[in-house]
């Protein structure tokens, strides 16, 4: 049941669920790129991951004044059980025929939620839309001097409509390039048919599973628009966990789950589990060499090692 804020039975249009956990410095920001959205017929789900700091209170007063359109959640006993099963707590109260999804630390553009359902309007057929994301570290002054704000070239065609498995296979042929959580949005009858995140699943990749899934069993529609700002800071989960050089355990658990899952779907698509060798060997030469990645990681600027990759991923593809 809702932490507080009302219970009225009107059904939005799109559930736009935000999970935290000790984000009280950029949660309130999160909250009004929602308010701020051109598209109107939102409601807004808040799941609090026990915070222990003051993000709940923040959370209560956006709620105590959107009675009607803001709701907080949170798990029993005020437990910490991570972002995948924040979420699915989310998709469990979500009344919207659309569900989509924003980390705590990052924002939508205001247009962001409008362009999605246009394109939905535009593509009936399709079950999902995602579009790309902006590396975002100009909203600090103190950014690091080599680093500037980018956008993510996901290396696909955009306007089209991709059916399973191909996002997929290109995912781990590219070595995991996909978008943001914050820039994919679902029709929510995809959540009667299967558990979009693994409660239990608490490594950097738990998104690269949400993205696997909906690969596997949905229709994909790519635009060529950003849809988020995805805030570069210090205290991330992902700046955590690649500064206790966990990534490259993250990749080797998510090959590992993934394996599983394509045997017990029984799927045998053979281009597939090429990619997923593919990447799997990847894996295994940054387990390898992690030195020398930490060194890489160290020296080059973000929007340089992703040129790198682009022109990896171009030539891989026209293999």
């Amino acid at each position: 049941m809702p932490e507080s804020s009302s219970n009225k039975s009107n059904e939005a249009l799109v559930s736009i669920i935000i999970p935290f956990f000790n984000r009280e410095e950029f949660l309130a920001e999160a909250i009004e790129s929602v308010l701020t959205q051109t598209y109107r017929d939102w409601e807004l789900l808040l799941v609090d991951d026990g915070s222990t700091d003051k993000g709940p209170q923040i959370a209560r007063r956006y709620a105590e004044q959107y009675p009607d359109r803001i709701y907080i959640y949170a798990h029993e006993n005020g437990k910490n059980r991570g972002a995948s099963s924040s979420r699915n707590l989310g998709i469990k109260y979500a009344k919207g025929n659309y569900i989509t999804f924003l980390d705590s630390d990052d924002i939508f553009l205001p247009q962001t939620i409008e362009t999605e359902i246009d394109a939905f309007s535009r593509v009936p057929e399709t079950d999902v839309i995602c579009g790309t994301l902006q590396y975002w570290f100009s909203w600090s002054e103190q950014a690091h001097e080599n680093e500037r704000d980018f956008i993510v070239n996901l290396g696909l065609t955009a306007g089209r409509l991709y059916h399973p498995p191909s996002l997929l296979i290109h995912n781990l042929r590219a070595g995991g390039r996909k978008p943001g959580i914050g820039c994919v949005i679902l029709k929510s009858e995809i959540t009667k048919n299967f558990s979009l995140f693994e409660d239990d699943f608490r490594y950097v990749c738990e998104d690269q599973i949400f993205w696997a899934k909906i690969s596997l069993h949905a229709k994909i529609y790519v635009l060529d628009t950003c849809l988020a700002k995805y805030r570069q800071h210090g205290n991330s989960s992902i700046a955590a966990l690649t500064k206790n050089k966990k990534t490259v355990s993250g990749w080797e658990k998510f090959s590992e789950w993934l394996e599983n899952y394509l045997v017990e779907n029984k799927v045998e698509d053979r281009e597939l589990w090429r990619a997923l060798k593919l990447c799997r060997k990847e894996n295994d030469y940054r387990i390898k060499y992690e030195r020398l990645l930490n060194l890489y990681h160290r020296l080059l600027p973000h929007h340089l090692r992703y040129r790198i990759r682009d022109a990896i991923i171009a030539w891989r593809m026209r293999k």
